[in-house]
């Protein structure tokens, strides 16, 4: 795993082909958001970028990531190319293949050029349907160290209080952790009036800031205080 600073503690890449798997991962990761604290990242191309910007976000968001999926069904060049830099950079990573499509990574000799050399050889995840890639993702979001990390802090915090309280206040707590997706910090003030603005209470917000602090994220101290993930 890369021992850059800049690695995120909740966030991982997924590396998949754009057009036909992509919205079946956007569809589950929009829902696995909102069980876990995990932080999934795609990223296409905008139709005004340049090819040279749009790797240089690539490789940013996987060095900045704990571990990243590829899923290489279709043998996508673009996926090979994502998975390359990973592993040059030492980044944790797992593969997934749809096992149902006629183009299987280890019987599509044709079209190995979009491949890198290794990867036929790479341990795969399969998976046959958009249920059973569900329940890859969620598999893997439930074991992610984060996640466990989250459950612990949480776990105890709240040891004390009454079940529905617990529930409320999980949901809570994972609002505040994905409000810091896509950012390196954020003012305290800010994520406190976006909570606020969600019909939370100020107590409410101020019990989880402070039992997440220094173990789940970082809370500078003075009047502009900053949050980020830890």
């Amino acid at each position: 795993m890369s021992k850059t600073k800049d690695v995120v503690s909740n966030k991982v890449f997924i590396g998949c082909p754009w057009k036909t798997i992509r919205p079946k991962y956007l569809k589950i990761v929009e829902k696995l958001e909102h069980k876990f604290p995990i932080h999934f990242v795609l990223i296409g191309r905008e139709s005004d970028q340049r090819a040279e910007e749009l790797l240089a976000l690539i490789k940013k968001n996987i060095l900045s990531s704990t571990i990243a999926i590829f899923d290489v069904t279709s043998s996508n060049a673009n996926v090979s190319l994502e998975y390359g830099i990973a592993d040059a950079s030492e980044i944790d990573r797992v593969i997934y293949l749809n096992n149902h499509q006629n183009n299987r990574l280890s019987s599509n000799k044709d079209k190995d050029t979009a491949i890198i050399a290794d990867l036929a050889g790479q341990k795969r995840r399969q998976w046959k349907n958009e249920q059973s890639l569900e329940k890859l993702l969620h598999e893997f979001s439930k074991n992610h160290n984060f996640t466990k990390r989250f459950d612990s802090v949480f776990t105890k915090a709240t040891n004390s209080l009454s079940r529905h309280t617990k529930k409320s206040y999980r949901t809570l707590a994972l609002k505040a952790i994905h409000y810091l997706d896509e950012k390196d910090h954020v003012r305290r003030s800010d994520l406190v009036e976006n909570l606020l603005g969600q019909g939370y209470e100020d107590r409410d917000i101020n019990f989880i800031l402070r039992a997440f602090k220094g173990r789940l994220i970082s809370i500078s101290s003075g009047r502009y205080s900053q949050v980020g993930i830890y």
